[in-house]
């Protein structure tokens, strides 16, 4: 094909490509309601967070159509390109980051602040997504103090245009016939990668990385070619936009945060936007005749501003409220979001993007200095520890919180190079080492303690493991991508260090048991048999080897997700709360296992330490002691209050 060839879309010249489609914007409105509705919660909408997925369809087909539309008639500019991108982005997403600075400074606690900085940063550089990626959680409870947590995606679109025009150009310039294979094989290449980061457990770079995120908005670019044909009989167009709409509404209903996702699981909302899309080049489908009537295309037009406006709003809502959030201020909250969204659209949106105001060079050295301005300003904020000096002692003690603690490193552990892997010596220096302590990041959170515990009974020993990995002999692949290499590496170690008796099993047992159904989508029966079998395994190979075992069951799950917060936030507004917990709703949340420790004890000698009777002897367990708080979240133990309780963990180490 030479570049005499017209390249389609909808199945007709690209002269007329970029006619306004007011489904499109219906469509929108679907991707940002569903977001917005997943994360205020009390909605059916269980897996609205594909709404994002989406997005990334529609984004990927209106850039290509623009890219390719632009390249045919010989009058494509890489510059234009990015100046409309920059004049269609950056203003509202600049006063959004104004706004959320001026608010966190005055709202957040100084742990939180910090972090704030240092994603503020990062939103200023475009790479947000990194930020999450390494260090973050996209539904865990910690995200509820994370106001610009929702700016990975933003980041993903922005380097997908920084880098698929430049390919598509040259691509056009010197291989013209080429084009639309090389939009499929990088579709295929995508998806391939986001299959194999499910298949090695790499969930976080799946979610966030655009490596294994370009393929949904590389569907939209198909789209955006003569690949596929236009439906030319009305029914078939119907009946795609039917299929669209259902696959969507699968996917937002039935999905939830324990769902593989994206991977396979994105298939549906990307192809059932992708049809919706499809359906509309008819020009009178029924999709394109819904979704072109007021109220979708109302919420489409603001979707950009609401997306950008509602998690900051949501965030600063649910950090400073004083009750849980009820059915009433989730509504209340959603009003304020559309109405803010509403202003932000008329009077910051539509005047930049029509705006001639500044030349291009001007308009991108302005845009570069403010850029710089947020990356200095993050910077500054996480530098000075998120100015802690704005609380008093009592505030600043209660929040700031840590986990585990610094060891001397084990010098011939074979983990060392492991991300996130533990691999200390703690106890009495002087004393020979005598036992490993293994698990998760529950074992790397109650080191501090047994530390403690260690040096008043004289002894020393070794803490091994990575957080969110069962120990195991075998190849369990449940959590993270270094569990078996990690595993493997204490297996190693075990068998070099015959001094070490006692092999101390430390873990978020019960959390393990959701690993296992969530990665193999196994039900309630065959979920916690793997658990037990994995476990069975391990004990029978220590056996072997002439360890002791003990056993540690879980600590009390505090009920609230973030209790720092919700201390910190107590202390400072002055509340009159009880900080302590019942201890009934742990007991039944270890109901599913204690058959498999009944299972393990019928079956092998060990010891089971239970810190329950120390941490909570009356029934209830505390959430802070003298001013500071005993969890890092829910569940893990804070250093200082591993240390509090260091007679919690002496009956691990006794004979």
């Amino acid at each position: 094909m030479d570049k005499s060839t017209p390249l389609l879309l909808y199945g007709s010249p690209l002269s007329n490509a970029l006619i306004y489609r007011p489904d499109i914007d219906g469509l929108r409105a679907i991707a940002v309601l569903s977001v917005v509705l997943f994360h205020l919660g009390g909605t059916p909408l269980t897996g609205g967070f594909v709404g994002v997925d989406i997005f990334f369809v529609i984004s990927g087909y209106l850039i290509t159509t623009i890219i390719l539309k632009g390249l045919q008639q010989d009058n494509f500019s890489l510059g234009h390109f990015y100046e409309r991108r920059i004049l269609r982005i950056f203003p509202a997403l600049f006063t959004v980051l104004l706004a959320t600075s001026i608010a966190s400074a005055i709202l957040l606690f100084p742990s939180d602040f910090k972090y704030f900085g240092e994603t503020l940063s990062a939103a200023g550089a475009f790479g947000s997504n990194f930020i999450f990626w390494k260090e973050s959680g996209y539904f865990e409870a910690g995200s509820l103090t994370v106001p610009l947590l929702h700016t990975w995606s933003l980041a993903v679109e922005e380097q997908f245009y920084i880098f698929f025009p430049l390919v598509i150009i040259a691509l056009y310039k010197f291989r013209p016939g080429f084009v639309k294979p090389a939009i499929v094989l990088a579709l295929i290449a995508s998806f391939a990668l986001a299959l194999a980061a499910v298949y090695t457990n790499s969930m976080a770079a799946l979610f966030y990385l655009l490596p294994t995120r370009a393929w949904e908005l590389l569907v939209g670019a198909v789209l955006a070619t003569s690949i596929i044909p236009s439906a030319r009989a009305i029914l078939v167009a119907n009946l795609c936009g039917v299929a669209g709409l259902a696959l969507i509404a699968y996917a937002a209903l039935g999905y939830n945060e324990d769902t593989i996702f994206p991977g396979p699981a994105a298939l549906a909302p990307t192809i059932g936007a992708a049809l919706i899309i499809y359906s509309g080049m008819s020009g009178d489908s029924w999709s394109r005749r819904i979704l072109g009537t007021k109220v979708p295309v109302f919420f489409g037009k603001i979707s950009y501003s609401l997306y950008l406006w509602h998690w900051p709003l949501i965030v600063f809502f649910t950090y400073a409220a004083p009750v849980e959030l009820s059915g009433l201020w989730r509504a209340g909250i959603l009003i304020f979001c559309i109405g803010i969204s509403v202003l932000s659209w008329r009077y910051i949106e539509q005047p930049a993007r029509n705006s001639a105001l500044w030349s291009r060079r001007k308009l991108f050295l302005v845009s570069f200095m403010i850029s710089l301005c947020f990356i200095g300003t993050g910077a500054l904020i996480a530098k000075k520890e998120g100015f802690p000096d704005r609380f008093s002692d009592e505030v600043k003690r209660m929040n700031s919180v840590t986990v585990g603690e610094s060891f001397p490193i084990i010098e011939d552990s074979p983990n060392k190079d492991y991300s996130g892997s533990y691999n200390y010596k703690i106890g009495d220096p002087k004393a020979r080492p005598s036992f490993l302590v293994w698990g998760d990041s529950h074992a790397q959170a109650a080191a501090p303690g047994i530390d403690l515990a260690a040096r008043k009974l004289g002894k020393s020993g070794y803490v091994l493991g990575v957080h969110s990995c069962i120990p195991s002999y075998l190849d369990v692949e449940i959590a993270i991508d270094d569990c078996n290499e990690v595993n493997k590496g204490v297996g190693e170690f075990l068998r070099k260090h015959d001094e070490i008796k006692t092999v101390i099993l430390i873990g978020r047992w019960s959390n393990h048991h959701k690993f296992y159904a969530k990665k193999y989508k196994l039900g309630k029966t065959r979920s916690p048999t793997l658990l037990r079998d994995t476990l069975d395994n391990l004990f029978t190979e220590l056996e072997k080897q002439g360890r002791q075992v003990v056993f540690m069951t879980e600590m009390p799950h505090a009920s609230v997700e973030h209790v720092p917060l919700y201390l910190t936030r107590a202390t400072y507004y002055g509340s009159d709360r009880d900080f302590t917990y019942d201890l009934k709703p742990h007991k039944e949340l270890q109901e599913r296992i204690t058959p498999i420790v009944d299972y393990l004890s019928s079956r092998h000698k060990f010891r089971i330490v239970d810190p329950v009777p120390v941490f909570c002897p009356q029934g209830r367990c505390p959430m802070e002691k003298d001013g500071q708080a005993l969890y890092s979240d829910s569940n893990h133990i804070t250093t200082q209050g591993s240390k509090f309780y260091r007679d919690m963990y002496l009956p691990l180490l006794e004979p």
